[in-house]
């Protein structure tokens, strides 16, 4: 019977040592695992990040060229504006003598208050004229804001009549519309010369 026992015992003790070896073994396994997942997540959040830095940097590219591009294109139209934009406005009436573009003006602190692309200038009118590329509503808006605040200052031209105009290679017909109806001038390509576009009707030319 004794004999049995001490057997049985140092059975119990080898299968403890057993499960506890597994055990351990088992714990160094899991623990390894979760180096290595943690590891993999490291780099995962590491090609992320050099994923949106790539995507970041590609964007800010993009955004350049295409601000390249409109300042490309909006020079064109320019052109396009200036040899005949004289001629043009004489027989609606308005002689102007001068002409000049980006014209920056500033406050007594010598901050810009406003940028005009194109200006036309004679005794009684000053003719601001925003030129675009593919002129769009909101462009409009921020013509009507800038006369207002060109008007408000009154630093310049303070005894000359204000007269409001946008340019563009494409303007869409409800935009059009909707400079006239601010009391806008539009000017836009037709062919291989252009066209100006008066208020009528309803509305009329605005003077600031």
């Amino acid at each position: 019977m004794l004999v049995l026992m001490r057997e049985d015992r140092e059975s119990f003790r080898l299968m403890s040592q057993e499960t506890d070896r597994k055990f351990q073994e088992t714990r160094e396994l899991l623990k390894e695992a979760s180096l290595e997942t943690d590891r993999r997540f490291q780099e995962t959040r590491e090609q992320l990040k050099e994923t949106e830095r790539l995507m970041r940097e590609s964007s800010e590219k993009l955004n350049r060229k295409m601000g390249e591009l409109g300042n490309k294109l909006g020079s064109v139209v320019e052109h396009m504006i200036i040899p005949d934009i004289e001629k043009k406005f004489n027989k609606m009436g308005y002689t102007f003598e001068n002409v000049s573009t980006n014209l920056k003006m500033k406050d007594l602190s010598g901050n810009t208050y406003a940028e005009v692309d194109l200006v036309l200038e004679n005794g009684d009118y000053v003719m601001l004229i925003e030129v675009k590329t593919d002129l769009k509503a909101e462009h409009i808006k921020e013509h009507v804001k800038r006369m207002e605040t060109i008007r408000r200052q009154g630093r310049k031209w303070p005894d000359k009549k204000l007269l409001g105009a946008v340019s563009a290679a494409i303007v869409e017909d409800s935009v059009r519309e909707y400079a006239k109806k601010n009391g806008f001038f539009v000017i836009s390509q037709a062919g291989e010369t252009m066209r100006i576009g008066k208020p009528e009707g309803k509305f009329s030319v605005k003077e600031w």
